[in-house]
Formats: C-alpha cells, structure tokens, sequence
C-alpha cells in the first residue's frame, strides 16, 4: 500500500502579508477517498500543487512511499480546474499516450493503455479529435483518462467539476470514484456535494485546517457554514456518526 503524506506543510507566496498554507498535515493512502472543502482563496490550489508535486513547500515536506508502478515518474497525478490548462497534444488518443511517452513505457503496452482507456471513458468514438473541439466534459473527461492511463497511485484533483453542467459533473464524479479501488484520491473543492461519498473530510480556512470527520460529520450545515462552503440540498447526515 502507498502513502502520500503532507507533514506541516506551509507556504507563502511572495509579498503575500501571510501563507496561503499554514502548517498542514494531511496522510492518505491508496485506495482511500478524501475531500478537502473550503471557500475560495482558502488555499485549496496552493495546497492541491504541493500535494501533487508541483509546488515545493517553504517548510514541511510531501513524502511519497509504497509506489510501485513505472520508475519513470513519481505516481501522483493532478486534474486541474480548467482542462484547457491540461491538454496539450492533436489529438485525444495523443493525449492519452503522451505521458506513457514520456515515461518511457515500452510500445505495446503503452498502445494495450490507450486502447482501453479510450474504451472505458467513451472516448473510443472521439479518439482522433482534437481536444479544442470537445464540450468542457469531453475535455475534462479526456483530461481524466490521460491521468488514468499512467494508473497513479495517487489522484489530486483541483476544482475538477466546476466547469461543468450536471450531466458531467455527475460522471466525472462516477469516473472519479471508481479510481478509488486502485488510487487514493484527495479532492480540492468549494462544493459540499463531492464531498457525499468521501472516506474522509477535511474543512480549510484561511490556509489552516479547520475540520476533520466523516461526512456525516462535517457536512452538517452549521459547520459548513463556518467554511464559508452551502449546504448539500436534502443533506441528511448522521450526527452520531
């Protein structure tokens, strides 16, 4: 089993009059499910890119164990909020194999990935257009396949469904989820409804962690509010959870 751990973790960006992150402490492991909820400019982004190794932090460390998967890169893969910061390559399938490229993954595996993947995100029908052509839920979705396909141990997400209608986000939710038997998965968002189905619920404010439970615990309407986050409509919690 991999572990990612973020031990007090903080950052402050330059000429900033305090950290975006504030001495944060988070551990999850493959195959677990973990929701960080806060308002905007509560330092989701910030911690989303150390999490994923994008970001160095100026104290603390991020500390990846376990990963057993291709030497070739480090097991954590991030989506971001818009998927036109994301793709970058002519095609949906160049998409899909051009992190295995980099990698170095031998070809005939690398072609076995990319075809199933295709397969199983519906993207088959799709595979030779261009990413610029797609909805914002095709383009998300093929974002999602892209780091799918490099099977990380773990899945940082950033904002994922905030661009997208109901119909998408219910499915980049349902695709999501199904990574969980494989990956662990730290979701960043201002919306209490990714949050329904987490193995665990973490509240950020003003760059600290401000709540922590199950989400029968912390989508309570009381405590999101102290978030700054709404409430999940027809929310009906355990309080004794």
């Amino acid at each position: 089993m991999a572990r990612l751990e973020l031990n007090h973790v903080s950052y402050n960006y330059p000429g900033s009059p305090g950290p975006a992150v504030d001495d944060i402490n988070i551990n999850l492991e493959t195959g677990r499910f973990v929701v960080l909820l806060g308002a905007n400019g509560s330092g989701k982004s910030t911690l989303a890119r150390i999490a994923a190794g994008l970001l160095k932090p100026d104290s603390g460390e991020v500390i990846l164990t376990g990963f057993q998967g291709h030497p070739g890169w480090s097991g954590v893969g991030m989506l971001f909020q818009n998927p036109d910061e994301q793709l970058l390559k002519h095609s949906v399938e160049a998409e899909l194999a051009w992190g295995l490229e980099n990698i170095g993954l031998p070809p005939g595996e690398m072609h076995s990935r990319v075809r199933e993947a295709l397969e199983e995100y519906e993207l088959s029908d799709i595979a030779d257009n261009s990413p610029d052509t797609l909805s914002d839920g095709m383009k998300q979705l093929t974002a999602l396949a892209s780091l799918a396909v490099m099977r990380p141990a773990f899945l940082v997400l950033d904002e994922a469904t905030s661009f997208l209608d109901p119909y998408w986000t219910a499915k980049v939710r349902r695709k999501v989820r199904q990574m969980s038997g494989t990956a662990g998965l730290l979701w960043m968002t201002t919306d209490a409804e990714d949050a329904v189905e987490a193995d665990r619920v973490l509240g950020l404010k003003n760059g600290r962690l401000a709540a922590e439970g199950t989400p029968g615990e912390v989508l309570q309407p009381e405590r999101l509010e102290a978030l700054g986050i709404e409430p999940v409509a027809d929310w009906v919690g355990d309080d004794e959870v």
